[in-house]
């Protein structure tokens, strides 16, 4: 009961229907961590890549969602022009999308 009960619009199915069908071969790993000078823990971005070209990065807030379960994770993007932007999906051990977390816009 992901969206609730109300009528879904199209710009939602289409992000669903992405992530729920996404190639989940590009797995990441936390590879580091990074804030403004005068940021607070809050303002933390954990930053999760491959070794060679992907990269995307959540908010703090929603780290402690990956601490509490042994999942793996895998980046997509969404090109298209208005959806343009990276998400984190969250797998379990079969690799099938149990979740997702929207990456922050601008690393």
């Amino acid at each position: 009961n992901l969206l609730g009960s109300g009528e879904v619009g199209e710009k939602t199915k289409k992000i669903l229907e992405a992530l729920v069908k996404a190639d989940t071969d590009d797995k990441v790993y936390l590879t580091r961590a990074c804030i403004t000078a005068d940021g607070k823990a809050s303002d933390i971005i954990r930053i999760f890549g491959d070794e060679i070209d992907i990269e995307v990065g959540i908010y703090n807030a929603y780290f402690g969602l990956l601490e509490k379960a042994d999942v793996n994770l895998a980046e997509v993007e969404i090109e298209d022009e208005e959806l343009a932007r990276k998400y984190l999906l969250v797998l379990d051990r079969e690799d099938q999308v149990i979740g997702f977390i929207q990456g922050v816009p601008k690393l």
